[in-house]
Formats: structure tokens, sequence, C-alpha cells
């Protein structure tokens, strides 16, 4: 798997490489945020490791990059930085980064949130596999999604941050099928779907629960 790491400090970058290497990732090595983002534009990285405080475009700017680029599959990013407060922390997610790590950290740490990335991402790569999308929303059948929430939900356990679960239902569904019938209903579920899936963010899943 291919692996952007991002730091303007050569040692601790060098440390990091090291690591992933030795647990057999590909990384490209950039020293702030502007390379950082070229390099990103013209290769598919699965993976994005950053420093917060990066020079040129900071940590959560980089970020807010490349989820507006809506690729099709998911890049899994992980911020460090020397500080912990909460401000940074509640920015990092805010810009959509999915893990946060204070340094100088354990390097077993290090392992386990990679871990756990790589099976956010094989589960996303599974689900293009195994997932048939439902005809009428355009979305993963719900049996798909729980497999794929099993894994985010265990992380979110182990590491003690937060997401957000929403259900959005047609509640006069039963009466469009029953006075206009089943094409009208259907085209109903369809145009919520669409406006759903205009409003969602890259790293955002949406499944549909209906039979």
């Amino acid at each position: 798997m291919d692996v952007l790491v991002a730091d303007s400090d050569p040692l601790f970058g060098r440390f990091v490489k090291a690591r992933l290497e030795k647990l057999g990732y590909a990384v490209t090595m950039v020293p702030d945020g502007n390379e950082a983002w070229r390099a990103y534009e013209h290769i598919r990285f699965r993976f994005v490791i950053a420093e917060y405080d990066l020079a040129g475009l900071d940590g959560p700017e980089l970020c807010r990059r490349i989820r507006n680029m809506n690729r099709s599959r998911h890049t899994y990013i992980l911020f460090y930085a020397s500080r912990n407060d909460s401000d940074s922390i509640v920015s990092a997610y805010q810009a959509g980064a999915d893990d946060f790590l204070t340094k100088p950290f354990n390097p077993v740490l290090l392992d386990l949130r990679l871990t756990h990335g790589k099976q956010v991402l094989n589960r996303e790569d599974d689900l293009r596999v195994i997932a048939n999308h439902d005809d009428t929303t355009g979305f993963i059948k719900f049996d798909a999604f729980k497999r794929f929430f099993s894994v985010h939900e265990s992380g979110a356990r182990r590491y003690k941050y937060q997401g957000l679960v929403t259900f959005v239902t047609v509640d006069n569904y039963d009466e469009i099928y029953e006075t206009l019938g089943y094409g009208v209903a259907v085209q109903a579920v369809s145009t919520v779907a669409g406006t759903i899936g205009e409003s969602i963010r890259s790293s955002d899943l949406v499944a549909h629960t209906g039979e």
C-alpha cells in the first residue's frame, strides 16, 4: 500500500518512514504541505500521515483539499502533533482526519493505528467486491454496511473517538405506495437518496436499510 508522509522535521520523518517500510508499506516522504498536495494530486495514496503544523499548507488545509477531491476510494488520514490541546484535535477531525496522535509517540501505538486504518481500507475494498448497490438509491445494501461499520465501531471504542450515525426515513412511503403506486414511491425514495448523495463527504458511507 502506498503511503504519503509529510513532516517538516527530517529526523522524525525518517523515523516514521523507516517504521512504515519495516511493515511493508511503500513510502513517499515530503517536507511540507505544498509538496504533499502536489504528490497527492498525481498518486492515488490510500494512506496519508501528516504533521499538524506543516509549512506551506498546514495539516488541516491539506486534509480539506484531499477530502474535497471526492475520490471514489477513501484516503485514510492520520495527523500527529507535538501538542494535544483539544482545539487542535477538534480542528483535525473537522477537516476530515481519521485519527490523531501526539508525538513523540510509542512506535507500537503507531503500528496499532496503522493496522486499524488498513482494516478500514481493506473493508472498503471488500465492499466493492461483495456488496451490490441498491438499484433504487445507488447506495450499498445494509448487510454490507454493517460489516464495514463494525470495523469503525471497534476503532472508536478502542481509541475513544466519536462519530455520527443518522437515519433518514420517508415517513409517507406507505401512503405514496397505496395511493400513487409502486413506481411513484420508488421515485420518491430515489429523489431523497439523490439529495443525500449531493450533501455527503467522500469519507461518509451511506446505506439503504430497506428491502
